[in-house]
């Protein structure tokens, strides 16, 4: 739309820089994250983990993960695969496991997030809110 002078309006060009500003505002403090997949359960989440020192050894107490399998008393299942997000502190992951659980034929889906925390400690449920705490097991 021409401007009284004749001259052409720069209305819309400073509307559509103030919709782009507003956007850069809106979406600036929300990072992406990148998540890298796995094929195998990383190095530093094998081992045997238990509940606390003393439950090392107890079957109920105990998650035994190697690099393709995360076993319970409940059940074994194999890893599909393994996400690995950047969190705060360090890597969070999520592994995706096939589970026949004892006594069963049929394998199920299931997720676990295993969050390492510090040497020697994990925490890992199906959700955040379900996380518990393992310590891993001296090797034998």
């Amino acid at each position: 739309m021409p401007h009284r002078d004749g001259m052409p309006s720069m209305r819309p060009i400073v509307d559509g820089m103030r919709l782009a500003g507003a956007a850069l505002i809106i979406t600036a403090p929300f990072a992406q994250a990148d998540v890298k997949r796995h094929e195998f359960m990383p190095d530093s989440l094998r081992g045997s983990w238990a509940t606390g020192a003393g439950a090392c050894g107890k079957p109920d107490d105990t998650i035994v993960i190697t690099d393709k399998t995360y076993a319970t008393s409940q059940a074994r299942c194999t890893v599909d695969f393994v996400s690995e997000t950047a969190g705060e502190t360090g890597p969070i992951f999520s592994a995706r496991l096939l589970c026949t659980p004892n006594g069963e034929a049929t394998p199920k889906t299931q997720s676990r997030i295993l969050w390492p925390k510090n040497q020697g400690h994990l925490s890992i449920g199906g959700s955040f809110d379900d996380l518990q705490d393992y310590a891993l097991c001296p090797s034998k």
